[in-house]
């Protein structure tokens, strides 16, 4: 046995020789060894925190539109699992989500929860891998004031945690060709994430005579801003201006809502 000791007592040497103290620690023979069994992980190697299990998105319809010709707007929750596993999400009562709006000081001027009733009715809500649940309600503008942006705010119930926001903008009509005496072209855009990358350039009908702007012009293109498709609206000069006036006009609006999709990378 003795002279296994001999032999084994010169590697031990030299092992603690070849490895130097970290850096704030006592240079002792236990801190170098251990050096061999916990070594420093690169920066690169490490593993960061990991992503939320349920990831959760708000969108509005229309998320832009004139305050005079909408007494609601559509609001749609959606939480998807990212993961490869189910999750079981726990509900005390019949109450999925619960969604506000607060006002450009902050202050809330709308609880979606304050008007209804929900019995206590405990359930269990399964959503499966890459899988999707999708909630919605409305929210009324009659609080709202035009030229303002306003937060809504959607989480879900019992789960601080899955919440989602976005803004909504109501906005005053804007000018038209007649009281403005040349071509007004509006642009709807619709968020990044859910583009299509394709741009429709809409002229309200009127005979030549006059333009249905809102009900042929404005709200199409908001449907189908929020739809994922860019849309303009192109009030061109009709009477007592006489052709080629108008197809000057819809030419303008070509090129232009053409270098829009250019510069916002759409098709």
């Amino acid at each position: 046995m003795s002279r296994v000791f001999c032999l084994l007592l010169p590697s031990v040497v030299l092992l603690t020789a070849c490895v130097g103290p970290r850096s704030g620690q006592e240079d002792t023979w236990m801190h170098r060894a251990s050096d061999f069994v916990d070594p420093v992980v690169p920066d690169s190697l490490r593993i960061g925190p990991k992503e939320p299990a349920l990831k959760a998105e708000l969108r509005i319809e229309p998320q832009e539109f004139f305050i005079a010709e909408r007494r609601e707007s559509r609001v749609i929750f959606s939480v998807q699992n990212t993961t490869k596993k189910a999750d079981r999400l726990e509900f005390p009562t019949e109450q999925r989500m619960e969604v506000s709006v607060r006002a450009p000081d902050g202050k809330r001027i709308f609880l979606w929860s304050e008007d209804r009733l929900f019995r206590p009715r405990p359930s269990i809500v399964v959503i499966n891998p890459r899988e999707r649940i999708e909630y919605e309600a409305f929210v009324p503008t009659r609080d709202m004031t035009a030229g303002n942006d306003y937060v809504v705010e959607a989480v879900l119930s019992g789960h601080s945690e899955v919440a989602a926001s976005a803004v909504i903008k109501p906005r005053t009509p804007m000018a038209t060709a007649e009281d403005a005496g040349f071509p007004v072209f509006t642009y709807y855009l619709p968020s990044g994430e859910y583009r299509t990358g394709q741009s429709v350039l809409i002229l309200p009908g009127g005979g030549y005579g006059n333009l249905a702007s809102p009900k042929e012009g404005h709200r199409p293109a908001q449907f189908l801003a929020a739809h994922g498709i860019a849309a303009a609206v192109l009030e061109y000069r009709h009477a007592p201006s006489r052709y080629p006036v108008p197809l000057i006009d819809a030419q303008r609006g070509m090129r232009l809502l053409r270098s829009l999709a250019i510069k916002n990378n759409l098709r």
